[in-house]
Formats: structure tokens, C-alpha cells, sequence
């Protein structure tokens, strides 16, 4: 039987989700090197097929404070004649304030798992969007934990959906975004993570 941490004593948070990881055995992103994810990968069986310009933002959780500096995404099909400097990853606050980001016109035609580096960044506790953007001949396809937005965002209002899309047309990431504007049509529910 695991040993309950004592509460408020340093470091409460990690303490907590080793003793739920044992009780429940179930997987957290903490075990891939993750801070948060969007969906567990291994529940992942779909694929997306992204859309020139579009900006996705998928949600992830931090429930600690951490400090991340590599961002995690899946190519399932690589993509073709990516533009040079128009292909990112990048990390937003709620407050639609980015705060990392990286090119990454070399990955786009190279499948498998990415864990692309950004300049440390301090999280605090709350809900942060990984973004991704991409223009090419032929854009990648992403890993995927459902096939539609409709089961992930249910009711969440546009400034909390896990999967959203916010801009269109897009060569690069914009500095800020509106979280507001976010809409739930045209997302793509990508595996994402931030990483320690």
C-alpha cells in the first residue's frame, strides 16, 4: 500500500501523482518526460491531415509548476516541399500570449515522434495550447487521439477547447492570439505535449 504524502509538504504535486499512478496504474505524461499532453499516445489511433495556414491549437493541462523547453508531436505520413520559414510549433498561454516557438521546416518530411526544442520556458498551473502550423507541397498528416472535435471539445467555451483552430492563411505564428475566436471547425485533435 503506497505511503499518502503529508499535504503542503514540498513536493506535494509529484508525491500525489506517483502515489495515483500506482494506485491506478495508468500511464502520465511525467513517464514519457512530459509535463502534459494532449491524449495519452498510446490511445492514439488516427491520423490528421493538416491544412496549409491553418493555426491548430491543442490543450494541454499543467498541473505544477514546471519548467519545459521541448515541445512533442507525431508525424504518421511526412509531408513534401515544406516553404522555408513557414512550418512552427509554438506554445501559447490562456491568455493567448505565445510564449515558445520553433521552426520546423526540416521535420515536416520526416515521420516518427518530435521532440522539438524551445527556449526554457516557466509554467505555472493552467491549461496552455501547443500550436502547429504548416505550409507545404504537401502537408504532414499528425497523430491523432480521435477522428472528429466534437468528442474532445464537448461543451467547453471557445477559450478552453482541447482541439480549436484560431487563424487561417498564416506563414508564421502570431506573437498573440484571441482566445475567444477560437472555434472548434476545422480542428484537428493532434498528440501533443510540453516537455521537461
Amino acid at each position: 500500500m503506497p505511503t499518502l504524502p503529508t499535504p503542503g509538504q514540498d513536493p506535494w504535486d509529484a508525491a500525489l501523482n506517483d502515489v495515483l499512478a500506482e494506485v491506478s496504474n495508468q500511464w502520465l505524461p511525467s513517464d514519457y518526460g512530459l509535463a502534459g499532453w494532449s491524449y495519452d499516445p498510446a490511445l492514439c489511433d488516427n491520423a490528421v491531415t493538416t491544412v496549409n495556414g491553418t493555426l491548430y491549437l491543442n490543450r494541454v493541462n499543467i498541473r505544477r509548476n514546471v519548467t519545459v523547453d521541448n515541445l512533442a508531436w507525431m508525424i504518421t505520413t511526412a509531408g513534401a516541399a515544406p516553404v522555408a520559414g513557414q512550418n512552427w510549433v509554438g506554445l501559447y498561454t490562456a491568455a493567448g500570449s505565445r510564449i515558445a516557438q520553433a521552426n520546423v521546416d526540416a521535420q515536416v518530411t520526416v515521420t516518427g515522434f518530435k521532440a522539438t526544442a524551445v527556449a526554457a520556458v516557466a509554467l505555472t498551473p493552467g491549461l496552455y495550447w501547443v500550436a502547429t502550423l504548416f505550409n507545404a507541397g504537401t502537408p504532414p498528416q499528425l497523430l491523432s487521439g480521435v477522428d472528429s472535435t466534437v468528442r474532445p471539445n464537448l461543451a467547453l467555451a471557445n477559450a478552453a477547447l482541447r482541439s480549436a483552430v484560431n487563424g487561417t492563411a498564416l506563414t508564421t505564428l502570431p506573437a498573440s492570439i484571441t482566445p475567444a475566436a477560437n472555434t472548434a471547425t476545422g480542428g484537428k485533435p493532434q498528440f501533443v505535449g510540453v516537455g521537461l
